[in-house]
């Protein structure tokens, strides 16, 4: 079993995700290799036949007591119910995450079993789903770090995710008597499971606060991809949109067939309005179920909506953006040109030196006169002369160069 972890997947409902639960280190990898066996074209669970002894070593037991320990670890499993919410349909789903474990002394194994209603959350999956690697997570020694790893690898593309304190402690099953001090809550949850997402996982995490009064109120996980970049996907020849049609099924969970009916049905500028609703809400904390929620705006055409006053604030603000770039280019370009003039006058003698900068400050007199400013407009008539000279860029051609690096 060990050395087939590597190659194995996982494969899971954003709504199982998404799902408040409570589940100790060893029930999670317990569940993780029962899902890493599951097919994708499988109709039905299968019976999930384990060896005990490879069992235990798996989920980090190497005591003698293996078969006990394991047994305590099913049994609590059997008792753990987690809440899947339908939204959309206005349903409430209370499930218990195996429905059987049975242990068999003389093979030394144990046969597990899923509660049958978990079926659409697992099998035969086609949108909404989020795929990650069992040795990642395996290897990882905290419960909150497989479950933050889960919330975040669902929307790994988006970069970013944020999530009110209230709703992630009730989604990583935190008590509410426990890590009451925020203090204990960043240094025994959220720091440590960053800290070994960061070695153990294609993830690279780091976060930021955001304070209501003196307490903080919303975290905001940045998020950044370790691993190889994802395969192309199959049959993107017949699509005009190629990176619309991308976005639409790997950053928001829709299906390719669906994807492909968006771009038929509606104008594009429209699709690309719609999802960049749909990111502002996800980056705010403001929605789980991005798939669905994807759908709904689409169809529903629902975008933000600017007043005549956001408009003309928002051209405002991006004159000022542009001109603030301007001046840290002309500023940087400016540190560039003197010190490549500082270079080139060491290329010069002396004596040519000092008869460029006559002939600089007679240029400088002819075209301002004498005055407070003649040995500054001297100077600038000198290194014009020497940029000239060696050829030196402009500062188009300076910010042209910047851009191909």
């Amino acid at each position: 079993m060990e050395k087939e972890i590597t190659s194995r997947l996982i494969y899971k409902h954003n709504k199982l995700i998404e799902s408040a639960h409570r589940l100790s280190l060893q029930e999670q990898r317990v569940l993780l290799l029962m899902i890493s066996l599951i097919n994708g074209d499988d109709e039905d669970f299968k019976s999930y036949v384990f060896d005990v002894k490879e069992f235990a070593k798996m989920m980090g037991y190497k005591g003698q007591s293996i078969y006990s320990e394991v047994k305590k670890v099913t049994k609590k499993l059997i008792t753990r119910v987690l809440e899947i919410e339908d939204l959309e349909n206005r349903r409430l789903l209370q499930i218990s995450w195996v429905s059987s474990a049975e242990y068999v002394e003389e093979t030394g194994s144990v046969e597990i079993s899923f509660d049958p209603k978990l079926k659409p959350y697992l099998l035969k999956l086609k949108e909404r789903y989020t795929k990650y690697s069992l040795l990642h997570v395996i290897r990882l020694r905290s419960a909150y770090s497989v479950r933050i790893y889960e919330l975040l690898k669902q929307v790994e593309l988006f970069q970013e995710r944020s999530f009110v304190l209230t709703d992630l402690r009730k989604l990583l099953g935190i008590k509410e008597d426990e890590y009451k001090l925020y203090a204990d809550f960043r240094r025994k949850v959220l720091e440590h499971s960053i800290k070994e997402i960061n070695e153990k996982t294609d993830l690279r995490l780091s976060y930021e606060t955001e304070k209501r009064g003196r307490g903080v109120n919303k975290i905001k996980f940045l998020i950044n991809s370790k691993g190889e970049k994802q395969k192309a996907l199959p049959g993107l020849e017949a699509i005009s949109n190629k990176q619309l049609y991308e976005d639409l099924i790997k950053k928001f969970n829709q299906h390719p067939s669906q994807a492909r009916e968006y771009l038929k049905t509606y104008p594009e500028y429209q699709i690309a309005e719609n999802l960049k609703h749909v990111e502002r809400r996800v980056r705010a904390g403001e929605i789980n179920d991005i798939g669905a929620y994807t759908r709904k705006a689409i169809t529903d055409d629902i975008k933000d909506q600017l007043s005549l006053f956001d408009m003309e604030r928002a051209q405002t603000r991006q004159h000022e953006l542009e001109k603030k770039e301007e001046e840290r280019l002309a500023a940087e370009y400016q540190n560039y040109k003197d010190q490549e003039i500082d270079r080139l006058k060491g290329s010069y003698s002396d004596e040519l030196l000092a008869q460029m900068e006559k002939e600089a400050e007679a240029t400088a007199i002819e075209k301002h006169g004498r005055g407070i400013g003649l040995k500054m407009m001297a100077r600038l008539e000198l290194h014009s002369k020497i940029a000239e000279e060696n050829n030196l860029l402009s500062l188009e051609e300076w910010i042209e160069e910047q851009q191909k690096h």
